[in-house]
C-alpha cells in the first residue's frame, strides 16, 4: 500500500511570539492529521486536528509538536516534527525598575529603561540571556549562558 503523504507545519517551527499559531497540512486528500506534543507514543494521546493550534503563552517555552497522517486504503504517513521557542516581552527586573526585554527584536535582544539606577542584583534572565547590571556602572549588558 502506498504510504499517507507526510503532514508538513506553516510556520516550521522556529522562533515565534507566545500565543502564536501553526498548521498542519498534509498532501493526501481527505487525510486525517493527529498531532501531538513531546514524545507520546503514535496512537496514545494524540489529538486530531481541525484547525490552527495555538502555543503556550508564556515566553521562554521550548514545544515539540509532532504529526502523523492516515487516509483510507493507504499506510499511515512518516511522522514529522517541529520545534518552537516562544520568546517575547519580560517583566520588569526589579521592583524599582521599568524594563522591557525584546528577544524578538529584528535588530537582536534590545533593553529599553526607564527611571531606574541598575545595580548587580538587579537582573532577569531569558532563554539564556541575562539581563543585568554591567559590574559597577548603570548601564545594562546582556550577557549568554549566565
Amino acid at each position: 500500500m502506498p504510504a499517507t503523504a507526510t503532514p508538513t507545519f506553516s510556520p516550521n517551527g522556529g522562533q515565534v511570539a507566545p500565543a502564536s499559531t501553526f498548521t498542519i497540512a498534509c498532501a493526501t486528500e481527505g487525510a486525517t492529521i493527529r498531532y501531538t506534543y513531546g514524545d507520546a507514543p503514535a496512537s496514545t494521546g494524540w489529538t486530531t486536528y481541525s484547525g490552527a493550534v495555538t502555543l503556550p503563552s508564556a515566553s521562554g517555552n521550548t514545544v515539540t509538536v509532532r504529526a502523523y497522517a492516515t487516509s483510507e486504503g493507504n499506510d499511515d504517513s512518516a511522522v514529522a516534527s517541529a520545534t518552537f521557542y516562544t520568546v517575547g516581552y519580560s517583566a520588569a527586573v526589579s521592583a524599582t525598575a521599568k524594563t522591557v526585554i525584546d528577544s524578538a527584536a529584528s535588530q537582536g535582544l534590545a533593553a529599553v529603561t526607564q527611571g531606574f539606577n541598575p545595580s548587580a542584583a538587579d537582573g532577569a534572565s531569558i532563554s539564556g540571556w541575562r539581563i543585568g547590571a554591567s559590574g559597577t556602572t548603570t548601564d545594562l549588558k546582556a550577557e549568554t549562558n549566565a
